[in-house]
This record gives structure tokens, sequence and C-alpha cells, in this order.
């Protein structure tokens, strides 16, 4: 879901602009009675609407529907809306307040992104969900409540924003694992220590955490998911724990500090480009024996100029396949070719 969300903000540039329902000369469209959704895409870059009246019966805003529309300054929601989809508002930097009706329950990935003039904003007692990166990047967000009921906030859903761990009191509703605000906004963090318990870091928890310096793991961790690390930037070192098994694709590419990792003898899965452009060679890496043909081919590894990886005493060996994931094949192939 992260690696769609990252390809949907990098195509947002280049499209066209589109004003289904046209703005009268002040800039205000009216959204027709009997209209139950807002179609994906339907405002998208529509520059000259400043203000819209949706109808009464109308209960989602599709995906991208308002995406870009910078010069929108006020939105009135209906009672009836339930759902605000993906990067629904993304990029409109004249949108300064939004008020949500009660009977929103969701709100999408990116919905509000980069919103840099939205200061405040109350959500509904009914809302139960907020996506990945919801309001990342709305730069004036000094405010927030949180109503009980919510049960679930996409990673870094309140990243870039001015609001810190004492602005914001999480839900109980959210379980305690997920209780803690670097989830939500990891800036100007530098050194974490996560809790003994977790067992998971979630895909894209810690994405662009360019401040946070060393992150503690606790012993109970299993799994780190997709892109959990990228592009923290600062992160020095890591040492996993034993109990880890698996680490997810792009995982800490861009972590363009790390130097040092410690891989547990337990570790049988590394997703493709996990560790791309970062400090480790073969000097600062040894890959576990569990790191067989039976695990995920580690791809990420390709870039490390021929990790060593010791041969298991029993148990099955490195095939072509996995040499060729790790780039020992194609990295001898070259040298051979460099010496003649």
């Amino acid at each position: 879901m992260l690696a769609m969300l990252i390809l949907a903000l990098l195509a947002l540039g280049g499209v066209a602009a589109r004003c289904l329902y046209t703005p009268d000369a002040d800039g205000h469209a009216v959204v027709p009675k009997g209209v139950t959704s807002i179609g994906n895409w339907t405002f998208q870059q529509c520059d000259s609407l400043v203000s819209i009246a949706l109808p009464e019966g109308l209960t989602s805003i599709g995906n991208y529907s308002f995406g870009t529309a910078i010069s929108l300054a006020s939105v009135s929601f209906p009672a009836s809306l339930t759902h605000i989809g993906n990067f629904a508002f993304n990029g409109t930097t004249s949108l300064a307040s939004v008020s949500f009706p009660e009977g929103l329950t969701s709100i999408g990935n990116g919905a509000f992104n980069g919103t840099t003039s939205l200061e405040s904003v109350s959500f509904p007692e009914s809302l139960t969900s907020i996506g990945i990166k919801a309001f990342a990047g709305a730069t004036s967000l000094v405010s927030v409540f949180s109503p009980e009921g919510l049960t679930s906030i996409g990673a870094q859903a309140f990243l870039n924003t001015l609001l810190t761990e004492a602005d914001v009191t999480l839900p109980a509703s959210l379980g305690e694992e997920k209780r803690h605000w670097y989830y939500y906004n990891c800036m100007g963090y530098t050194d974490l220590v996560l809790p003994e318990g977790l067992t998971t870091i979630g895909d894209g928890a810690f994405y662009n955490c360019d401040s946070l310096l060393s992150v503690a793991l606790p012993d109970s961790l299993t799994s780190i998911g997709d892109y959990a690390f990228y592009r923290a930037t600062s992160l020095a070192s890591v040492s996993f724990p034993e109990a880890l098994t698996s680490i997810g694709r792009v995982a800490f590419d861009g972590a363009t500090s790390l130097a040092s990792v410690s891989f547990p003898v337990g570790l049988t899965s590394i997703g493709p480009q996990a560790f791309r452009n970062t400090l480790l060679t073969e000097a600062n890496v040894t890959l576990p024996a569990s790191l067989s043909r039976r695990g995920e081919a580690p791809l990420v590894l390709l870039r490390l100029h021929g990790v060593h990886r010791p041969r298991p005493a029993r148990g099955p060996h490195l095939d072509r396949r996995l040499l060729c994931s790790l780039g020992l094949l194609g990295l001898q192939h070259s040298a051979l070719g460099r010496a003649a």
C-alpha cells in the first residue's frame, strides 16, 4: 500500500486541470442536489475554484477530487458525508479550515497532505480511521482533537506539522501499542526507545524521519515493515534483536548515514532494496546463515559490494539465484573485467 501511495504522490504533478462543475466569477461552484459521490479527479488542479457548496445526501468524496486546487479556501461538508478519499484535498494550499460532520468515519491516505494554511482540525466522534500521511505537510497545523472511537491512524499522518506530543491526547481506542506520537509525527525525535512487547514495526512507520539518530528495538520485535525507516538520513547504526525474522522491502533505503547493522542469526527474510543508498559495505555486514534459499532472496544487498555470507555447517547451500540477488556473481564478473 505504501509503495502505491508514493507512486501516487509522484504522479500528481502530471494530471491535467479539471473543473467538472464550473466556478462562477467569484470562484464559487455548486454541486447539484442528487449527487451522492464526488468522483475521482473531479476538481483536480481546478485553480479557479475558491469555494464550493456540496449537497446534502453526498456520502463520499473520491480520490484526488480536489487535489492541488490551490485557490480553494472554503469547503462545507454535508452532514451525510461518511468518507473522504485518498489525496482528496492534497496540496490545497489556501484551505485554512475544515469542519468535519458527525457521521464521517474515514479520511484516506494523504487526504489533506500539504494543506499548508490549515491551522486546526476537530474530528467528529464518529471517525474511526485516518490514513497514512493524511495531514502530512500541513505545516501550520497546531491544534487537533482526536475522539474516542478512533481505532486507526496511519503512519506519519501528521508528519511535518507543528503538533507535538504535548499538544495531542491520543485516545485509548487506538490501543496501548499505538499511543505513541512518534508514529504520527516523528520530526524532532532524535533517540527513540521502542516499548517491550512490540512485535511489528509497520509499513512506513518512520518514513522520512530525518532527525532520528538512534532507535533501540525491543527484544520482542519479530518484523520490520516495508519503508519502515525509508530516508531516515541521520540514523547511523541499528542493532536488531534476536527475535527478528523479517525486514521489509526498502525498509532502510535512503538511510544515508547508516554504516553499521547487526543481523540476528534467525533472520530469514530481507526484502528488495532494504539497505540501498546506505553506507553498508562488505566490511561492516555479515549475513546470517539463516538467509538461505528457503527465505526470500535479499535483493537489497545488491549494492553491498560482495557481502560475506557464511556457509552453514549443515542445511541448504546458496544457489545461483541467491548469489545473483546478493550481487556476488555479477560483482565477480565485473571485477574480472576490470582486472583484464
